[in-house]
């Protein structure tokens, strides 16, 4: 057996088992931190998913003061949303509609797939009355204007800013 000036084996153990307990016992660490670092690594993954990115602010609802409704014309064409009762420290109003329609022609020679679409309509509002009509036209316009076709209902989101506390209404409108 080869002794080493710094080892010396225990009393009834050789050199090669002492070396293959410290071995073993430098593998279970290492395991055991790896095990560790790998958990903690998945755990803040997991923690960065449930933070709401800055675009998706949560702002209370508007006062239910202010009435807002929404009608369309009887070909589902155009809808007008009507909004009363404006808070006076209101100065702009963001607004999107979101609503569900039948594939036109380009749709499937763009190459969309299935029988339906989602498309929307999003703008501002500058805020001159305590009172806003808006009309919007259900379709698209280039040379000239295809209606969508199909709407079952749609989804108007607003955001009322400018004022102390900034808010929002949101409700899907059936047609």
């Amino acid at each position: 057996m080869i002794k080493s000036s710094n080892m010396e084996p225990i009393k009834g153990h050789s050199q090669n088992t002492l070396l293959l307990v410290a071995g073993v016992t430098v593998f279970i660490v290492i395991i055991i931190g790896a095990v560790f670092f790998f958990k903690k690594s998945s755990t803040n993954k997991n923690d960065t998913n449930n933070v709401l990115p800055p675009s998706q602010e949560v702002l209370p609802t508007i006062n239910p003061s202010t009435k807002i409704n929404l009608a369309s014309d009887a070909k589902k064409q155009n809808v007008t949303f009507t909004i009363d009762n404006i808070p006076g420290d209101v100065s702009i109003i963001e607004y999107e509609l979101v609503y569900e329609h039948d594939l036109t022609k380009r749709d499937i020679v763009e190459g969309a797939e299935g029988s339906r679409k989602e498309d929307a309509a999003i703008g501002t509002l500058e805020v001159v009355a305590e009172n806003i009509t808006k009309k919007i036209y259900l379709g698209t316009c280039s040379a000239t204007c295809t209606p969508h076709l199909g709407i079952i209902s749609v989804r108007l989101s607003l955001k009322f800013l400018g004022g102390k506390t900034p808010s929002m209404f949101e409700k899907e409108f059936i047609l």
